[in-house]
C-alpha cells in the first residue's frame, strides 16, 4: 500500500487530497475502489462494497467449554453463517457490539426460515446441530459459547460484507385491542380487532371467475350463510369384479377433484388408490370412512384398505388409479366415481407432524410436561350478564363465569324473572309484567295452589287480551305445578304481559310463575 495525493479544485477553492493506492492481498476484491468528489464542507471517501459472496473472515474451532470462540472479528461484516456439529450439549450465541466490550445477541435463522423460538421469531442461542444465519449491524461480531455441559462443539462461522435476504420471514403480531392477537386473561372489550373471512352475497347464483385457476370469492346469502355447491360432475367410473392384483381398469386422467371407493363381497386383500403426476411413479392416498374417520395409525395415513364399505378420498395429482396391492382369496366388488369437486369428510382427524413441547399436535401416550404448547381457546368472563355485542352480526366472545364455566341459556341469575299474584274472581289479572322492549318472558315454572273448596281451570295468555295459550286444572284443595326443563313456553310477542284468569270465582286461588329474559 503506499499513499500519495493529488490538488483537487471544488468551487473557488483547492484543496490537497490524498490518495491511497492498494497491492497484493485483497488489491483485486478492491481494484475499482475511487474517492469521490468532495462537497465544499464536507470531505468524505467513498467506495464501492466488495463483491457478494466474498468471506471476510472464518471463526472455527473445537469448543469444550464457555468463553470466546477464536476471538471478536472487527473486518466489517454485515452477514454471518454459523455451522455447529459434533455430539455436545450446551448454547452457542453469535453476538455483536460497536464498543468491543459490550456485547448483545443478533437473532439468527436456520437455513430453512424456520424461526426456532416465540417472541416475533428472533432468538439468541443454538441448542443442536444446525446452519444458521444472521445480520450483523454493529462494529464487532464474535462467536460465543453461552452454555457448556458435555462434548466438543464443532463451531464454523463465516463472515460476508453482504447481506443476502432471507427467503421467509414470521410476521410478528403485537398483542393489543387494535391487533388481531390477544393475550389469555386480558380484558374483551366491544370493538376488539380480529380476523374476518369474509365472503360475497350471491343468492342469484351467478359467475364470480372467469374459469378453473382464477381467483374467486366464497359465495354466501345475504345472512352470511355459507351455500352448498350442486351435485358435482361425475368424470368417471372405475369398476370392476377382482380376483388377483393388479389395476382395475385403467388408470385416469379425467381432472379429478375427489374419488368415492365402495367396495363388496367377501374377499380378502388390500385395494389401493394411488396418485401420480407423472402417470409412472404412484403414491398411496388417505382414505376416510364416510364418517370421516382415519382408518390407519402411523399418523393416520395407511396404504390400503383391507375391508367393505365405502371410502372417499381428495385427489390432488394429474392421474389416479384403483390397484389391488395384494389378493388372497375372493371377489372384490369394487366401484370407484370420480368427481369434479373436492369432497369435505363429516370429520378429520389433525395428523401429527411433530410430537414435541414445542408442536401444536400431541401424540397419543406421550407424557404431558410443563410447558407443552397447545392451542389455547379464550373466553370472556360476564358474571354481570352484561351485553357483549351491540347488536345480531356483531363478533362475540363465549361467556363464563369466574370459575371458566360456560353461561348457557338456561339462564344465570341476572336473565330470570318471577312473580307471584292471589285470584278470586274470574277477572283476567297481570300475572308476569311486560320485560321491556326486545325482551320476551319464556315460561319455565308455575305452581298453583287452591286453597278454596272448588275445582278451578286456569286459562294463561302471553299479552293483555290474547288468546289463550294453555290451561291448567287446580282441583279443590290441591297444589298443581307446571315446569317446562330446557324446553321453556315462548311468548309470542316482546314486551307483553302474561295474564292468568280464573274459570269461576273462588276464595282462593294462589300463582307463583318463573321466565327467563329472552332477546
Amino acid at each position: 500500500m503506499k499513499l500519495d495525493s493529488e490538488q483537487l479544485t471544488v468551487g473557488g477553492e483547492t484543496v490537497e487530497r490524498e490518495r491511497v493506492q492498494v497491492t497484493g492481498k485483497g488489491a483485486a476484491e478492491i481494484q475499482d475502489v475511487k474517492n469521490d468528489r468532495p462537497d465544499p464542507d464536507a470531505y468524505a471517501s467513498i467506495v464501492r462494497s466488495i463483491p457478494a459472496g466474498v468471506i471476510l473472515a472464518t471463526i472455527s474451532a473445537s469448543v469444550t467449554g464457555t468463553g470466546v470462540v477464536g476471538s471478536a472479528q472487527e473486518v466489517g461484516a454485515r452477514f454471518f453463517c454459523l455451522q455447529l456439529a459434533g455430539t455436545w450439549v450446551g448454547g452457542i450465541t453469535v453476538e455483536e457490539s460497536n464498543d468491543g466490550t459490550n456485547w448483545v445477541a443478533i437473532g439468527m435463522f436456520d437455513t430453512r426460515n424456520l424461526l426456532q423460538a416465540s417472541g416475533g421469531g428472533v432468538f439468541s442461542q443454538l441448542t443442536s446441530n444446525n446452519i444458521v444465519y444472521g445480520y450483523v449491524r454493529g462494529r464487532y461480531v464474535r462467536v460465543f459459547c453461552a452454555a457448556y455441559t458435555s462434548g466438543t462443539i464443532e463451531a464454523t462461522c463465516l463472515l460476508y460484507g453482504d447481506t443476502p435476504p432471507p427467503t421467509g420471514m414470521r410476521v410478528h403480531l403485537p398483542v393489543s385491542a387494535s391487533n388481531p392477537t390477544k393475550q389469555e386473561d386480558a380484558a374483551h372489550a366491544s370493538g376488539d380487532v380480529g380476523i374476518s373471512s369474509l365472503g360475497v352475497a350471491n343468492e342469484a347464483g351467478s359467475q364470480m371467475s372467469d374459469t378453473d385457476g382464477d381467483y374467486t370469492p366464497v359465495a354466501l346469502t345475504r345472512k352470511g350463510r355459507a351455500q352448498q355447491t350442486q351435485r358435482p360432475e361425475v368424470l368417471a367410473t372405475v369398476s370392476g369384479s377382482q380376483t388377483a392384483t393388479g389395476v382395475v381398469g385403467t388408470s385416469q386422467d379425467v381432472g379429478a377433484k375427489s374419488l368415492a371407493l365402495q367396495l363388496t363381497g367377501t374377499w380378502v386383500g388390500t385395494v389401493t388408490i394411488e396418485q401420480s403426476n407423472d402417470g409412472s411413479n404412484w403414491v398411496a392416498t388417505i382414505l376416510y370412512d364416510i364418517a370421516g374417520s382415519i382408518m390407519g395409525g402411523s399418523g393416520g395415513v395407511f396404504t390400503g384398505i383391507t375391508l367393505n364399505g365405502l371410502f372417499i378420498a381428495n385427489i390432488h395429482a394429474r392421474y389416479v388409479r384403483v390397484n389391488v396391492t395384494s389378493y388372497t382369496s375372493g371377489t372384490i366388488g369394487i366401484t370407484a366415481i370420480l368427481w369434479g369437486e373436492p369432497v369435505t369428510p363429516s370429520t378429520i382427524k389433525v395428523i401429527p407432524h411433530s410430537a414435541t413441547t414445542t408442536g401444536l399436535v400431541k401424540q397419543e401416550d406421550l407424557a404431558h410436561a410443563s410447558g407443552d404448547v397447545g392451542v389455547f381457546m379464550l373466553v370472556v368472563r360476564n358474571d354481570a350478564n352484561a351485553v357483549r355485542a351491540s347488536t345480531d352480526g356483531d363478533y362475540q366472545a363465549l361467556s363464563v363465569d369466574k370459575l371458566g364455566r360456560p353461561i348457557v341459556t338456561t339462564a344465570p341469575r341476572g336473565q330470570r324473572a318471577k312473580n307471584a299474584i292471589t285470584l278470586t274472581s274470574t277477572t283476567e289479572t297481570t300475572l308476569l309484567a311486560a320485560g321491556g322492549a326486545s325482551v320476551f318472558h319464556d315460561l319455565t315454572k308455575l305452581i298453583i295452589a287452591n286453597t278454596s273448596g272448588t275445582d278451578v281451570r286456569v286459562d294463561f295468555r302471553d299479552a293483555t287480551g290474547g288468546s289463550v295459550i294453555f290451561s291448567v286444572f287446580a282441583p279443590a284443595g290441591q297444589t298443581v305445578g307446571v315446569s317446562a326443563g330446557d324446553d321453556p313456553i315462548p311468548q309470542t310477542t316482546a314486551n307483553n304481559n302474561w295474564t292468568a284468569q280464573l274459570s269461576a270465582a273462588v276464595t282462593d286461588v294462589r300463582i307463583f310463575v318463573q321466565a327467563i329474559k329472552e332477546a
